[in-house]
């Protein structure tokens, strides 16, 4: 009795031991489905693959703005003459340092009233041409980017007056109130302030 008691426990263990190497395997074998198992188990994170969008697939930046293509063509003088505005700018801000170390440099031989008003006014006129120049850009590049808004907030309000019922049932009423305020205004702020800035960056 003892030895057929001994048999029956052993294979008990055994079935228990083989039960659980089965579902430790289901288990592991599971887990690599899991994001969060792949990251605590080493095992398992060679098998995930991080999908990443094909370069064909991916828009480049002139595929968004190119709906914008006939409403720079309509103000594209506006540009223009924001970008000789923008150089001419930059032109005399360069000029300002030079002018300062050559004041000082002159300085240095003595200090005379003559010397002070005659470098000064230098400087208020070299300040003055750019305060000009910089007041014709913001008045031109941002006068232009708001013209475009509101020609893209006319063209945008026409055409949902052309929808139909069907329409405002299928799009949330919330969804096109932020396009024709916030997406219209960050349009405002590419077409303006940031052709402005970046011209900036590049002259200066």
């Amino acid at each position: 009795t003892c030895s057929g008691y001994r048999a029956a426990t052993c294979s008990r263990s055994r079935s228990s031991r083989t039960a659980g190497c089965h579902t430790r395997s289901a288990r592991n074998s599971t887990g690599c489905h899991d994001a969060e198992t792949a990251i605590t188990h080493p095992r398992c994170a060679g098998n995930i693959q991080t999908l990443q969008p094909s370069p064909s697939e991916t828009p480049r930046m002139f595929d968004k703005i190119r709906p914008l293509a006939p409403y720079l063509k309509r103000y594209w003088k506006n540009f223009a003459w924001g970008g000789v505005a923008v150089i001419l700018y930059n032109v005399f801000r360069v000029l300002i340092p030079p002018i300062v170390g050559h004041a000082l440099d002159d300085m240095q031989h003595g200090v005379t009233a003559a010397k002070i008003i005659y470098h000064g006014l230098r400087l208020v006129l070299v300040a003055a041409c750019a305060a000009v120049f910089l007041y014709i850009t913001r008045q031109v590049l941002i006068g232009a980017s708001r013209e475009i808004e509101f020609d893209l907030r006319n063209d945008l309000f026409a055409n949902l007056e052309r929808q139909s019922a069907d329409y405002y049932h299928t799009h949330r009423t919330g969804d096109i109130m932020a396009r024709a305020t916030n997406d219209l205004n960050a349009v405002r702020q590419l077409l303006g302030p940031a052709i402005m800035y970046s011209a900036n960056c590049l002259f200066f």
